[in-house]
């Protein structure tokens, strides 16, 4: 059985963070698709195998490699958005202000994959 990890947000937040992962190839996470949710809102689906996948993939992905200082990047070129990760283990709601840190991006991430 297959697992998704969506998220949810600005239209061009998230065509950066679709593009931010497809580069991470060989991740094990597979893109699935985009779709508009609202009327300046997307989503971003990505595909994994299992939810041990889930874990260990988001974990490498976004914990042990540079994934988080880039989408942290993104998200501060987009101060004031807002964006949701939905994932079979939990959801966070992530809040670009002016105060976010790198740190606390990672905090909530781990969050959303926290499993237990």
């Amino acid at each position: 059985m297959s697992e998704t990890i969506r998220i949810v947000g600005a239209s061009d937040v998230i065509t950066e963070i679709e593009s931010l992962i497809r580069e991470s190839d060989g991740s094990g996470v597979k893109y699935v698709r985009t779709d508009e949710v609202e009327a300046d809102e997307m989503g971003a689906d990505f595909i994994l195998e299992t939810i041990a996948a889930v874990v260990a993939i988001v974990d490498a992905l976004f914990f042990d490699g540079a994934i988080v200082p880039r989408l942290f990047g993104i998200l501060r070129r987009h101060h004031g958005t807002r964006i949701r990760v939905d994932t079979p283990t939990g959801k966070v709601t992530i809040e670009v202000t002016k105060d976010l840190s790198e740190e606390q991006l990672r905090d909530l991430l781990a969050a959303a994959i926290a499993v237990g």
